[in-house]
């Protein structure tokens, strides 16, 4: 199942985040990304989590800017890897990003 992250999941994703983006260590000092930013993109609805049998598997970041929709940090869980599933979970065969509507 794909669905919004909870606040409560913020140190559990930023570890698979970080766990999936360790090949880029030698570009970059640091984690990719803390529990702090982690908590950010939840409050502001802007992460979500893929989750099987109960247990998380994944995250990806999504926004839409005007037209333009991004996803970013797309991390799935080592133990999860190179499953067919898990691929045809992260790339539907459509995918339709709609901006907030402005307020009235």
């Amino acid at each position: 199942m794909i669905r919004w992250a909870k606040e409560g999941e913020a140190e559990q994703i930023a570890g698979i985040i970080n766990a999936a983006f360790e090949v880029e260590r030698e570009f970059r000092q640091g984690e990719r990304t803390s529990v702090s930013g982690i908590r950010e993109l939840i409050e502001r609805e802007s992460l979500l989590v893929a989750e099987r049998d109960g247990a998380l598997i994944g995250a990806v970041e999504v926004r839409v800017a005007g037209p333009t929709g991004y996803f970013g940090m797309l991390a799935v869980d080592a133990s999860s890897r190179r499953q067919a599933w898990a691929g045809r979970w992260w790339r539907p065969p459509r995918i339709t990003v709609a901006a907030p509507a402005a307020p009235s």
